[in-house]
């Protein structure tokens, strides 16, 4: 009994997970549904996402977007490009969120649902509205640290990312994350990545490890909760 005591223990240390996770188990059955239906259908869709600053209309580069199905979790991870966009293909018919987010502004959802016979490219927009941080705020803090991230440690975090989401080296990508928080110890969204790809390669333990290390040094951020609740979950 002593691993569920150990779950229970570390959802009431982090109350967000416990809210994703019980959401969760609450969606398991549609999203069970879903995924069955996109087995059988075989369908390969494609989803075009941009997305924009709020206030100037300007397209946001380096943002984070997550493709996210139930009960699978996290499917599919880029950074947008300097056009503020991405791309996913080879995607099966089923309703998928998609999450947006970047420091300095508030993360954005959007939904879509592939159909069946549609092989057309779905586009999708989201806007994210600045983030407002007083001076002295944890947010303004963390902000400030972001922008000291050395030269080095940027370009490991970048090769990582492209190992990652384009060539999916997870093993590679894993290395490179290593580097560049030996570099910036501080590195809160390499921690992530780096969680995200132990995932992948069912490294359940090491990938624990680094999202609460990516909590611990940002707990702003919020897709090191959603990936730590489909972790435990």
């Amino acid at each position: 009994m002593r691993p569920y005591f150990r779950i229970i223990q570390n959802f009431f240390r982090y109350p967000q997970v416990a809210t994703i996770a019980a959401s969760l188990m609450l969606l398991c059955p549609l999203g069970f549904a879903q995924s069955t239906a996109a087995q059988v259908s075989g369908h390969m869709g494609k989803i075009l996402i941009r997305v924009r600053n709020r206030v100037n209309e300007e397209w946001l580069a380096q943002v984070q977007i997550q493709l996210i199905r139930f009960p699978d979790g996290v499917v599919g991870e880029q950074f947008t490009g300097s056009d503020g966009s991405v791309q996913f293909s080879g995607l099966s018919v089923g309703a998928f969120t998609v999450r947006a987010s970047r420091q300095g502004y508030e993360p954005g959802d959007a939904h879509i649902d592939l159909r069946n016979g549609d092989s057309s490219v779905q586009n999708v927009e989201i806007s994210l509205k600045p983030s407002k941080q007083e001076p002295n705020s944890i947010g303004g803090t963390i902000s400030a640290n972001t922008l000291k991230v050395p030269e080095n440690a940027r370009k490991e975090f970048e090769r990582g990312s492209r190992l990652l989401n384009g060539e999916k080296d997870f093993d590679r990508s894993i290395a490179a994350f290593r580097r560049a928080v030996e570099l910036y110890p501080g590195y809160s969204q390499a921690y992530f990545l780096m969680g995200t790809a132990q995932m992948q390669i069912s490294d359940a333990s090491a990938a624990e490890a680094s999202l609460r290390k990516a909590i611990e040094l940002d707990s702003h951020m919020t897709a090191p909760y959603y990936a730590l609740a489909v972790l435990m979950f």
